[in-house]
């Protein structure tokens, strides 16, 4: 982004299209996108990649593990994998500005007790949704600036 902001009138034209074409299945209405569109603004970026980077759980938005991955790592953040299955994640996260390095693990029985796996992601991704916990709880204790 330039660095400019979008006026307030022009991104409610924009969330107005954004919830109407259907593209992002979790925004639902014009409201929602404008408040994920101006979170994207303060972060310095294009509306329009919040709707990319963000989904929005239980009714408030929430950060892709991806996009916290690639904002961890972009900004010095490693992670060693550990273990990668459909049973089990596992990994090392560490962040040159953040606490000590961390190790997370996720499997079946982790997300049984968080009640978890009733959600059709978790019947139909175990290793994709695993992974996603995985990245997004060790971003969170090593560099939360990162999951924001």
């Amino acid at each position: 982004m330039s660095g400019a902001l979008i006026p307030f009138e022009q991104l409610e034209r924009l969330a107005l299209s954004t919830a109407k074409s259907g593209f992002f299945p979790g925004v639902q209405t014009p409201e929602q996108a404008i408040v994920l569109m101006m979170i994207a603004q303060a972060e310095g970026c294009h509306p329009i990649q919040a709707m990319q980077r963000y989904d929005i759980i239980k009714g408030k938005p929430a950060k892709k593990a991806w996009a916290m991955l690639a904002d961890f790592t972009s900004g010095g953040g490693k992670v060693e994998w550990h273990e990668h299955s459909n049973k089990r994640c596992s990994a090392t996260f560490s962040h040159p500005n953040g606490t000590a390095p961390v190790t997370v693990d996720w499997d079946l029985e982790k997300a049984k007790t968080a009640n978890l796996l009733g959600n059709v992601n978790w019947k139909t991704y175990p290793e994709n949704m695993m992974h996603a916990r995985c990245i997004s709880n060790g971003v969170r204790f090593v560099f939360p600036a990162a999951a924001n």
